[in-house]
């Protein structure tokens, strides 16, 4: 009975999970378009929205860890390790409300008028990322950082813990530092905005600085460590977790400006399928890997993400500059038609 209710959860609770990482940044989009609002402004709500998240991982963290040890976890309500579950329901129960009542309906940018079955679309949806090769570098992007993210977040408590050997690891203040981390990082993307710097560059530093953050903390983890080695393990995951936070808002930048709307969540639905197979596959061989070679893993996927991203901002620059020609050439053309009837 435990075990089928456990599997039904993780099922609802992928299903969620993607319809989390697709739905509300597709309908933020859409309003943000419909509204005729300026496009450069989607990136600060971007910023502002995951800083928004490291508060609220903050503040999750410390609840749960509180009812964790409500009534010394002898079950009662709200205590012990389902506790957090439990709470979970009343912030999910919240936010729905909070959406059924505040936001309108919108179905995006249909593509010519047409209303496309659930295959159909995730057909177009593959067909557009076959035929763009932006789309196609975004959703390497997006599934080779968010497979190492979390294989990052398997890895980090037994990495600790390891380093710490017999002592009892600091698990909530930890986590707690690694979301200010995080928050630090879309911060950093508010800033770089201001001072116009192009997304598609300040992800190809991030992902570079956040594989050599993880090829560190991999290789400190194979050399034996000791409660000597926490200081630079720690600084390695909060430097990675700082690329975390600035990645989230300049992922969500990126898709807004190379993944189109009318297929945006067919096109996120295919980005998530290689997401969970390296996911997977770093689980099943968990095992073999050790912590270690997980970590050193996360942080080829990373550098692999890296590059998928150097590719992405050049051929974000050649469309650009075609794009930009394009306009020169009918502007000229445009002058040239009025020349020529002013003339006769």
């Amino acid at each position: 009975g435990g075990t089928m209710v456990l599997i039904l959860g993780r099922i609802l609770g992928g299903t969620a999970t993607s319809l989390l990482f697709s739905a509300p940044e597709a309908w933020l989009v859409s309003e943000h378009e419909h509204g005729g609002y300026d496009g450069a402004a989607l990136g600060e709500i971007f910023g502002w929205a995951y800083f928004g998240d490291g508060l609220a991982a903050i503040l999750a963290g410390k609840l749960a860890g509180a009812a964790v040890g409500r009534a010394e976890g002898k079950g009662a309500w709200l205590s012990g390790p389902s506790a957090p579950f439990e709470l979970s329901v009343v912030f999910l129960a919240l936010g729905a409300a909070l959406v059924a009542r505040t936001w309108t309906e919108n179905k995006g940018t249909p593509a010519a008028g047409k209303t496309a079955g659930l295959m159909s679309s995730l057909r177009d949806g593959w067909g557009a990322i076959m035929n763009d090769r932006r789309i196609l570098y975004t959703g390497m992007v997006q599934s080779l950082f968010e497979g190492a993210m979390y294989i990052f977040v398997l890895q980090w408590p037994p990495a600790i813990q390891s380093v710490l050997g017999s002592q009892p690891a600091p698990y909530g203040t930890m986590f707690a530092c690694l979301m200010t981390a995080c928050m630090v990082g879309s911060s950093l993307f508010g800033l770089l905005l201001k001072r116009s710097v192009r997304v598609e560059t300040s992800m190809s530093v991030m992902l570079g600085t956040s594989a050599a953050a993880l090829a560190l903390a991999s290789k400190v983890m194979s050399q034996a460590p000791g409660p000597n080695s926490v200081h630079l393990l720690s600084l390695a995951f909060f430097i990675f977790e700082a690329g975390v936070g600035l990645y989230f808002p300049s992922i969500g930048t990126l898709r807004s400006k190379y993944v189109p709307d009318a297929q945006k969540g067919a096109i996120l639905s295919v980005f998530r399928i290689p997401l969970n197979l390296i996911v997977i596959i770093a689980f099943m061989s968990a095992g073999k890997l050790g912590v270690s070679g997980a970590l050193a893993v996360s942080a080829t996927t990373l550098l692999c993400a890296c590059l998928a991203q150097v590719a992405l901002s050049k051929e974000g620059l050649k469309h650009d500059a075609a794009k930009r020609v394009a306009e020169r050439r009918a502007a000229a053309e445009s002058k040239a038609a009025a020349q020529k009837l002013a003339a006769a």
